[in-house]
């Protein structure tokens, strides 16, 4: 292979690979999911309607719980 082929390659294999890092958020039924929770009130919903109540109170560090 050509060195510019290669690097080509290499250059599409590294975007694509630093892509599955990052966090998907969707609409569902007007709400915004992250990584398949919502966060209302300091809880956290699952896409099934399951509440972790007070989920925020033990994470405060989590980005949707500021």
């Amino acid at each position: 292979m050509k060195t510019t082929t290669r690097l080509v390659m290499f250059g599409a294999i590294a975007a694509l690979s630093s892509l599955s890092g990052c966090f998907v958020g969707t609409h569902d039924d007007g709400y915004h999911y992250y990584n398949g929770y919502r966060y209302e009130n300091g809880d956290r919903v699952d896409r099934d309607g399951h509440r972790d109540v007070h989920w925020c109170d033990g994470h405060h560090d989590d980005e949707h719980c500021r």
